[in-house]
């Protein structure tokens, strides 16, 4: 008996451990992403757009056409790339993934309909990590010397991104459209 207890703690076990490994992981634009951002929540995805960098951080953007807006504010069209320590780590590409060059041309076919590349060292990035946002997100006010101030509290540089991808430089991967 308590063989076959063992075995079928065994199988439901294995079983899980495949499911969890066999679901797919989206593949979504910056856009897709922000659109659908509550249902992401904490969900590990992988998200093309063009990548920037600045002396304030680093994102993920894409020129979206639906706007973000929170009670008056508008958020900008950027997904900050995580560098504060955040309290679950980074995930980690599972062992033998293999990027779908395919699914990230078609994807970024997409993108460049909006957006370019805008200055020198930006390119187009593919980044597996965990998606995260404030649900709902909101928007801070305050009165000072009369006048009344909005702050956003999102992610990223004067926290003006609505979403963060929690991501380890491995987890980066150039993409190209097919023809190229």
């Amino acid at each position: 008996m308590r063989t076959a207890g063992v075995l079928l703690v065994w199988l439901v076990c294995g079983v899980a451990a495949r499911a969890a490994d066999d679901i797919p992981v989206p593949v979504l634009t910056v856009c897709e992403a922000l659109k659908s951002r509550d249902g992401l929540q904490n969900r590990t995805v992988i998200l093309v757009g063009r990548l920037a960098f600045s002396e304030e951080g680093a994102w993920l953007l894409e020129e979206c056409t639906d706007k973000i807006v929170t009670d008056g504010h508008e958020w900008w069209n950027s997904i900050s790339l995580s560098y504060i320590e955040t309290p679950a780590p980074a995930p980690k590409l599972p062992e033998g993934f293999r990027w779908d060059e395919q699914e990230l041309s078609a994807k970024l076919e997409i993108v460049r309909k909006t957006t370019g590349l805008k200055q020198e060292g930006d390119e187009w990035m593919a980044i597996f990590g965990r998606f995260e946002t404030r649900v709902p997100l909101r928007v801070v006010r305050s009165v000072k010397n009369g006048r009344e101030l909005a702050f956003a509290y999102g992610f990223g540089h004067l926290n003006q991104s609505p979403a963060q991808l929690v991501a380890v430089r491995d987890s980066y991967h150039p993409v190209q459209l097919r023809n190229q």
